[in-house]
């Protein structure tokens, strides 16, 4: 491979005696097979010098973040950025803004900002990248409060193919802002996004009981389907403050029915406790109750509002 001797940042070449695992740990196995190099940069210019390489050798560049992105091929004709140096958070309470760089993950945004105070719209997943969530407009149970991720997307820092870092924003003009908008939702593949500038929310604001996130969780053995899917549809329109989710998983180990198949319909309040129980009351009655193989609800931390899906975050 011509021209790695201009990389100035560490680097490493697979070949047949490297284990993948080990330096390119991710989500899924799927479409997955060893890269032509693995860049790790420091600076922007690293970026700059690892795109010119890429183009040099034919080959694609593929930005990590969180390593959960299963639409993405790696293989022998891609050169992968690690961004793990590029880890930075910063609130600006003065402005209600946070500033997150490429390597971030949900789960170390979501404490970053508690500890302050605040919240930003993120995904259920701990351990999802923050930016390739927002990149691809970002799903979040708080999407009745906020709208999705991008909708709370102010600005992105970008290094673009020709190796130009621009910074375009909401209030841009031109191929900026025409930029900035394919950013937001379509932004996978354009280049290498450094940083984006979201919108933050003072928790205080929700009114919460205890300062505690409402919940509630039932859940059913398959021959319930029916049940759980007219009651996920009686929430339409939802509440303003209120997400309602269903997940198909396996029974992780200390939960009902433990390997196999369950149907998880849960709920999610942010504000009072005693608007939750009135806006969730279909989740409350006998019948639908009774065929479940559990139902609870519990007030959990904000920090901790994602934990529950942690089962489902291990690689392999």
């Amino acid at each position: 491979m011509g021209g790695v001797t201009t990389l100035t940042c560490p680097f490493i070449v697979p070949d047949a005696t490297t284990n993948l695992g080990d330096v390119l740990p991710r989500w899924t196995q799927s479409h997955l097979s060893a890269p032509a190099i693995i860049i790790t940069p420091n600076t922007e210019d690293d970026i700059v010098a690892a795109s010119r390489l890429a183009k040099e050798n034919g080959l694609n560049i593929v930005p990590g973040g969180g390593g959960h992105g299963t639409f993405t091929t790696i293989d022998n004709k891609t050169a992968y950025l690690d961004p793990k140096n590029f880890n930075d958070i910063q609130l600006d309470q003065a402005s209600s803004t946070v500033r997150l760089q490429a390597r971030v993950r949900t789960g170390n945004l979501l404490k970053y900002l508690v500890a302050q105070g605040y919240y930003t719209t993120i995904p259920n997943s701990n351990a999802v990248g923050a930016m390739g969530a927002v990149l691809g407009a970002g799903n979040t149970s708080q999407n009745g409060l906020h709208g999705f991720m991008v909708d709370n997307a102010l600005s992105f820092r970008i290094i673009t193919a020709e190796g130009k870092a621009i910074e375009v924003e909401s209030s841009s003009t031109g191929e900026d802002l025409a930029l900035f908008y394919a950013l937001c939702g379509a932004g996978h593949g354009l280049g290498v996004v450094m940083a984006a500038t979201m919108k933050a929310y003072p928790i205080s604001s929700l009114r919460l009981t205890e300062n505690k996130v409402w919940t509630r969780v039932l859940m059913f053995p398959p021959a319930a389907l029916n049940d759980v899917v007219e009651a996920f549809s009686s929430f339409n329109p939802p509440a303003v403050p209120l997400d309602v989710q269903i997940t198909f998983l396996y029974s992780p180990p200390g939960a009902p029915a433990t390997g196999s198949p369950i149907i998880v319909l849960s709920a999610t309040y942010y504000g009072p406790s005693k608007d939750a129980e009135k806006a969730t009351a279909k989740l409350f009655e006998v019948i639908l109750v009774g065929k479940a193989l559990k139902a609870y609800n519990a007030l959990v931390s904000f920090s901790n509002i994602n934990d529950g899906f942690e089962p489902l975050n291990a690689h392999g």
